[in-house]
Formats: C-alpha cells, sequence, structure tokens
C-alpha cells in the first residue's frame, strides 16, 4: 500500500510493470496528476486485477490501509 500524490518523479508507472512480474496484489492510495495515466497504464497492461486505485485516502483513515496484510 502506498498513500500519497501520483507525481512522475515517484516512479509509480515502474511500479505499475514490475508487477506483470510479481505474484501479488497492488493497492494504491492517493491521487494526483497522473492517476489516469496510471490507471491507463494499469488497464494496456491488462494489470486490472492485480492494480487497484482506491482514490485519496483521509488522514484518520489511513492507519487502517496501511497495515500489512499477513
Amino acid at each position: 500500500m502506498d498513500a500519497g500524490r501520483f507525481l512522475r518523479e515517484k516512479g509509480f508507472d515502474l511500479l505499475i510493470r514490475a508487477m506483470g512480474q510479481v505474484d501479488a496484489q497492488l493497492v494504491l492510495a492517493g491521487d494526483g496528476p497522473l492517476r489516469g495515466a496510471l490507471e491507463a497504464l494499469a488497464a494496456e497492461l491488462g494489470l486490472g486485477a492485480k492494480v487497484a486505485f482506491s482514490g485519496r485516502v483521509t488522514r484518520p483513515n489511513s492507519e487502517p490501509c496501511m497495515r500489512r496484510r499477513r
């Protein structure tokens, strides 16, 4: 889980591309100018079932999102 603004310098596009190589799911919490492009990239790569975008998460709601699932 990552929460924040989707900006080019954070490399979210690389993370999404890497998801095609691993057996895992990714939830990206946040928003920003690249959200639409990142959603399109995930769809273009056929990763819609592995990469989800939850949108903006407020500070009080972020703690449960950041807990590691086991």
